[in-house]
């Protein structure tokens, strides 16, 4: 774990949707590190989903999640560390793509506000977007939007980026962009990749290090197999 800090530690981690009887993340714990790119895994339903927005902070659990073991965060200070990108872009259709740009940027209340404007800037030269930038977002294919979503969040310089089924409606050569900008960015910045996806391809391209997710528990590496028990070693839920 060399050149490796924890940047996300997770302990006891449960979750239950009100109507069930049955928890969908049972008691796990795991931590993820700097300059890693980590794929979950897990049949339909197991909830990797639901993880990610545990991860995120945007659902009610049980259990402890910190950044960088810090115990005296606030929310709104740990989700400034967190970029969450789901599998549906949170934009305004009436709004234009820079207008949508500014929006969050006021909303995160960005001390470099002209700096993220920028980064916005050249982030659009690399994945075709900069002549969009001035069109309303109902013009905008969903490609188009999740990348403008993409931009908007890897502008904010996180130091953890959680995303729900990357990629799945963008176009050939902005994919092969993002994929260098991502592996580039979480090595510089020392920072986290945490993605959510059914492509095979996508997890063997883009991720160093596989999260199995099966019966509300968390597996370390490999592909869990969902007939009978796994071979792979359920992660120590008192790991430090």
């Amino acid at each position: 774990m060399a050149n490796k800090n924890t940047l996300l530690k997770v302990r006891g981690l449960t979750f239950a949707y009100e109507d069930s009887k049955n928890d969908i993340l049972n008691d796990i714990s795991f931590n993820i590190y700097s300059k890693e790119i980590t794929c979950i895994v897990g049949r339909n339903g197991a909830g990797k989903s639901t993880l990610l927005k545990t991860l995120a902070k945007v659902i009610a659990y049980n259990g402890k999640i910190s950044f960088e073991d810090s115990k005296l965060m606030t929310v709104k200070d740990y989700k400034q560390k967190v970029a969450y990108l789901p599998d549906k872009p949170l934009l305004y259709d009436s709004l234009t793509a820079y207008q949508n740009l500014k929006l969050i940027r006021n909303l995160w209340m960005l001390e470099d506000g002209n700096e993220y404007v920028n980064r916005c800037n050249e982030l659009s030269k690399v994945l075709y977007m900069e002549e969009h930038l001035d069109k309303p977002i109902e013009q905008f294919s969903l490609g188009m939007k999740e990348k403008l979503f993409f931009i908007a969040n890897l502008a904010r310089n996180p130091s953890v980026i959680l995303m729900d089924e990357p990629f799945s409606s963008w176009d050939k050569e902005s994919f092969e962009q993002a994929h260098a900008l991502l592996k580039d960015y979480i090595n510089k910045e020392k920072a986290a990749l945490l993605f959510v996806s059914h492509s095979e391809s996508l997890k063997q391209r883009l991720s160093n290090r596989i999260l199995n997710l099966k019966d509300g528990k968390i597996y370390e590496g490999g592909i869990v197999s969902y007939e009978g028990n796994s071979n792979f070693p359920l992660i120590n839920k008192n790991k430090d």
